[in-house]
């Protein structure tokens, strides 16, 4: 993606940037962005939640080799999401794949 956090050669200045990163691309890459509808830069209000849920379990990490494989699996949920699938089925897919 060439997104820090998420490309090993765009290494993040730290753990809570690439968390924000990561959580912000998978959250608009999921739900979408419609800047206009939303009244701000930071767009609709789903959106804003999935980024806020992502990031906060992103944040659990207890290292940095477990903060990238959180940001991996999250990532691949979103990839293999359908356009029939639920938003809220993205996490937990996520944390099963993270405990693999």
């Amino acid at each position: 993606m060439g997104l820090p956090g998420l490309d090993w050669r765009h290494p993040p200045p730290g753990g809570e940037f690439a968390d924000r990163v990561c959580a912000m691309a998978c959250a608009v890459h999921a739900a979408g962005l419609e800047v206009a509808a939303a009244g701000s830069m930071w767009g609709p209000r789903h959106t804003t939640r999935l980024a806020t849920q992502f990031r906060r379990w992103l944040a659990d990490a207890g290292s940095d080799p477990d903060a990238y494989q959180r940001r991996l699996a999250l990532c691949l949920a979103v990839d293999a999401l359908t356009d029939t699938d639920p938003l809220d089925l993205i996490l937990p897919a996520a944390k099963a794949l993270h405990r693999c």
